[in-house]
C-alpha cells in the first residue's frame, strides 16, 4: 500500500512538472526589468502629455493633425494613434495616411491602447468632461520651444527601447 501511495505521488509530481512553466531567476527578472519599463513608458508618457497640454502643443484629431503637419513636418516630437477599434473606412484610411507621412518625415509614432481611455486623459490633464464626441484617432505632439523636460526625453528613450525590442510596441494609457 505505501508503495502504491509512494508511486502514485511520483505520478503527480511528474505530471505537475510537465504542466508548471519551468521560469529561470533570470526569466524572473527579465520579466520584472520589461514591467518596470512599462510602468516608466506609461508614467513619462503622461508626464510628456501634461506637459504639452500645459504648453499648448497638443492637436487633437485627424484632420487638425493633418492641417498642422503640411509643410512643418520638423515641428514634431510624436504622434499618438490608438489602437484600431473603428470599421469606419474613412477613419482607417485617414489614419493610414497620417501614419505613413509620419514615417515618411521620420515623426515618432506612439501607439497607445484605446482612443477612450486617451480622450479620458485627455480631459483630466485639461480638467474637462469626457466627449466621447471628440476625434481622439491622432493626437500630435510639437517638439518643445523652450527646453526639453526629463519627463519627455524619458518617454522618447523608454519608448525607442521599447520599439527596437517590438516593433508594434503598445504604450498602455495611466489610470
Amino acid at each position: 500500500m505505501i508503495v502504491k501511495i509512494s508511486q502514485h505521488l511520483k505520478n503527480i509530481e511528474r505530471k505537475e512538472e510537465k504542466s508548471t512553466v519551468n521560469m529561470t531567476l533570470t526569466d524572473i527578472n527579465n520579466n520584472t526589468a520589461e514591467q518596470r519599463n512599462m510602468a516608466k513608458i506609461s508614467f513619462t508618457f503622461k508626464e510628456t502629455l501634461q506637459q504639452a497640454v500645459k504648453e499648448g502643443r497638443i492637436t487633437i484629431g485627424g484632420y487638425q493633425c493633418a492641417k498642422q503637419m503640411q509643410g512643418k513636418s520638423d515641428r514634431f516630437a510624436f504622434c499618438v494613434f490608438p489602437e484600431q477599434t473603428t470599421d469606419d473606412a474613412m477613419t482607417s484610411i485617414e489614419r493610414i495616411l497620417l501614419e505613413a507621412y509620419c514615417r515618411e518625415h521620420r515623426i515618432r509614432i506612439v501607439r497607445v491602447d484605446n482612443s477612450k481611455n486617451l480622450g479620458k486623459l485627455f480631459c483630466k490633464i485639461a480638467n474637462k468632461r469626457y466627449n466621447r464626441e471628440n476625434d481622439y484617432n491622432c493626437v500630435l505632439v510639437e517638439k518643445s520651444r523652450n527646453s526639453i523636460s526629463l519627463d519627455e526625453v524619458l518617454f522618447m528613450e523608454s519608448h525607442r527601447q521599447a520599439m527596437k525590442a517590438d516593433p508594434w510596441h503598445v504604450t498602455e494609457i495611466p489610470s
